[in-house]
Order: C-alpha cells, then sequence, then structure tokens
C-alpha cells in the first residue's frame, strides 16, 4: 500500500504542518485498513484477572477446537495459563 501511494498531496503542502497533518491521517487510514479492530466486550460478571487479551484468546481457542484445530488450541491454553499464572 505505501508503495502505490501517491505523496504529492503532501509534498505538495505549503507547511510543514499541513503535511504533518495530512501524512498522520494518511497513515492512520491505512493502518486501519490493514489492521482492523477487534472489540472485546468485558462484562461485571467476568472474573477480575480477566483482561480483554485474555478474552480474545480464549474466544479463538474455542473456535479452533470447534474447527478440529487442536494443535492451534494446545499452543493457545499454554499461552493462556501463562499469562493468567504471570498475573
Amino acid at each position: 500500500k505505501l508503495a502505490e501511494k501517491s505523496w504529492s498531496e503532501v509534498t505538495s503542502l505549503e507547511t510543514v504542518e499541513e503535511a504533518t497533518k495530512v501524512l498522520e491521517n494518511t497513515i492512520h487510514n491505512m493502518i486501519d485498513q490493514c489492521f482492523p479492530k477487534k472489540t472485546v466486550t468485558l462484562s461485571t460478571r467476568d472474573p477480575p484477572w480477566m483482561s480483554p487479551l485474555l478474552k480474545y484468546l480464549i474466544r479463538k481457542r474455542s473456535k479452533a477446537k470447534s474447527r478440529r484445530k487442536l494443535s492451534i488450541a494446545t499452543e493457545l491454553t499454554e499461552r493462556i495459563s501463562g499469562i493468567i499464572s504471570h498475573n
């Protein structure tokens, strides 16, 4: 994406401030396209040690198990256990 981008709109601006603003907006838009945000909702019923990362990993492990991808599920279980024991 960066290689395909025409940077003339940034380089043609008169002030550094304008160019910086356009460049930042362009980069943020590219990040949003390449790395979409994932939403994880924590509930009041979740244990106090539950974090958004843990909840995401637990859901990912559950999907791997249901799809019979047991090696991925095992790796995720080890990662989850490590995070919980570290906290």
